[in-house]
């Protein structure tokens, strides 16, 4: 019996923590044109503008298609860095990042890099840089947790003013409020080894 108790603490453990995932696709926006994205499924977004993977064929010959297929975001009209944000803690495990060029190759205003960051009340408390392709998004794991904020910064543009890039599909949560299965396990093992020696 305890032994099935330890066991059911580590799916408890587990559950928890999947229970709160969600994933932000912009699939329900106007794609239409550059439409700003201003609060959206519970967060705020600062610099960001929805359009669509037809309007991004159409417009810059770009063949590839968005994770989400229908809508992407956008850091339009020369806004970087980029941010969402929310006023309660949340994690962020990632999401599909990519540069914004043309005929399926950087442009003199295509990101070629981004720097993702984690916040909390205003430090930052994680970062990962990554480079961006330009014949489609790609997943980036962040692993962040307990942030308040999410700052995106494109790097390497031949013009630095601009440094467009895509995101789509970010995959957000409640902030870890129990442990996970790993931090369980060690507790699991103690409980398995006193039931052994009883």
């Amino acid at each position: 019996m305890r032994t099935l108790r330890s066991v059911s603490l580590l799916a408890i453990a587990s559950c928890a923590l999947s229970a709160h995932a969600a994933v932000i696709d912009f699939d329900d926006l106007d794609g239409s044109g550059y439409t700003f994205v201003n609060d959206y499924q519970g967060y705020t977004f600062a610099g960001l503008y929805s359009y669509s993977q037809g309007n991004n064929a159409a417009d810059y010959a770009n063949t590839y298609a968005f994770p989400s297929q229908a809508n992407a975001i956008a850091n339009a009209y020369g806004h970087n860095p980029t941010s969402f944000s929310s006023g309660t803690a949340f994690s962020f495990a990632g999401g599909y990042f990519g540069s914004y060029g043309y005929a399926n190759d950087y442009a003199g205003y295509s990101a070629t890099g981004l720097l993702i960051e984690g916040l909390r009340n205003g430090a930052v408390v994680g970062s990962v840089t990554t480079s961006l392709g330009a014949n489609g998004l790609s997943y980036v794991a962040t692993g962040f947790s307990n942030v308040d904020e999410v700052r995106f910064t494109g790097l390497g543009a031949q013009d630095p003013q601009f440094s467009y890039y895509f995101i789509d599909s970010l995959n957000v949560g409640a902030a870890s409020a129990v442990p996970g299965p790993m931090a369980a396990l060690p507790f699991a093992l103690m409980a398995l080894k006193r039931r052994k020696r009883a």
